[in-house]
């Protein structure tokens, strides 16, 4: 048994959360955290990980599409140490190119959005849910690297 996995999606404003399973099989989003201070989002992640009894941790970390670090790989990397001293669990960070084009892709659904007359309710639906989606993806590509054995030295990985 792998046990439950928390994974973030940590982005300026906006956290999204998904859970696995205690089988590491499914990951499903769970919400979406606002982000006032530093110290409340710790705390927000600390309850959520004793609510779902989470082993371990994934933060989804932002590379450019060269596999390079960014202003914005910085910021999550500090956050992620941040959240290694106030947890009892372990945090992985892992690679997370191109999970908010590909949640954003998803909720919006075969016409990409471009359907003239696109309502601001569908709208609103994509921004409120696409950073939950985003966690699920950066969790499933977590799981499916730790099934077949090819997990990367990610920084933090227990």
């Amino acid at each position: 048994m792998v046990g439950v996995l928390l994974a973030l999606d940590v982005g300026e404003r906006r956290v999204g959360v998904a859970v696995s399973d205690a089988l590491g099989i499914l990951a499903s989003p769970v919400k979406t955290l606002t982000r006032t201070t530093t110290a409340a989002l710790l705390e927000d992640i600390a309850e959520l990980v004793r609510e779902y009894r989470a082993e371990k941790v994934v933060v989804g970390l932002p590379k450019t599409l060269r596999n390079t670090h960014s202003r914005q790989t910085q910021k999550v990397t500090s956050f992620a140490d941040n959240l290694m001293k106030a947890l009892d669990v372990p945090v992985v960070l892992w690679d997370e190119r191109l999970t908010t084009a590909e949640a954003t892709r998803i909720l919006r659904g075969p016409d990409d959005g471009r359907r003239k007359g696109t309502s601001a309710k569908r709208r609103k639906r994509v921004k409120d849910n696409v950073d939950q989606v985003a966690a699920t993806l950066v969790l499933e590509s977590y799981m499916a690297a730790q099934r077949s054995g090819a997990a990367s030295p990610s920084l933090g990985d227990a």
